[in-house]
């Protein structure tokens, strides 16, 4: 029962990321991606999956940082690092 719910949100989720890839606007692209990971980081945490959840925090960070026009060339390598630090 758990992976039917599971696997039923994990397509809703998708559903952001497929709007997003529709979008013409650079702006509404990243907020459908930024909805897009912060659903994935909720589901994360209601079904106790840990393995992704630091990734998707990182993610979701940087989208909101481009999305609101405060990412630097010096924010790229950073999360290069930490996705694979703590990835």
């Amino acid at each position: 029962m758990g992976f039917t719910h599971r696997k039923r949100h994990l397509s809703d989720c998708s559903i952001f990321l497929a709007i997003s890839s529709c979008a013409r606007e650079r702006k509404n692209i990243y907020l459908f991606q930024i909805l897009e990971t912060g659903t994935y980081c909720v589901s994360s945490v209601f079904f106790k999956s840990w393995s992704g959840l630091s990734t998707l925090i990182l993610s979701l960070i940087r989208n909101i940082l481009v999305y609101t026009k405060h990412f630097r060339e010096w924010h790229a390598y950073l999360f290069s690092v930490l996705v694979v630090a703590v990835g």
